[in-house]
């Protein structure tokens, strides 16, 4: 069963998502999630939670089927490496 690269690129995107959301809301520091820029600490943390659990879940999901090949790795560090280029330029924009 061949999985469309969409999905990979979406699980990379997801991995790297949940990581900032998770550290910022864990150390009591607010940043902007899909609830708002005002969301809590605690929002925070179960949003980057859940980006992390269904990453996880998607993958364990694609690897259980069949061994990944290199141009679904690629995929997969393009939706990761997506999503750390944005909170890199999101991050040089609020920070001034």
């Amino acid at each position: 069963m061949k999985t469309s690269w969409f999905w990979l690129v979406l699980v990379g995107y997801l991995l790297a998502n949940g990581i900032p959301h998770l550290v910022f809301g864990a150390a009591g520091m607010p940043i902007r999630s899909p609830f708002g820029a005002t969301a809590s600490t605690t929002v925070n943390v179960l949003w980057g939670v859940s980006n992390l659990v269904a990453g996880s879940l998607l993958l364990w999901w694609r690897a259980s089927s069949e061994a990944l090949n290199l141009r679904e790795i690629a995929a997969l560090l393009v939706g990761f490496w997506l999503a750390v280029v944005t909170y890199w330029i999101w991050m040089g924009q609020a920070l001034g």
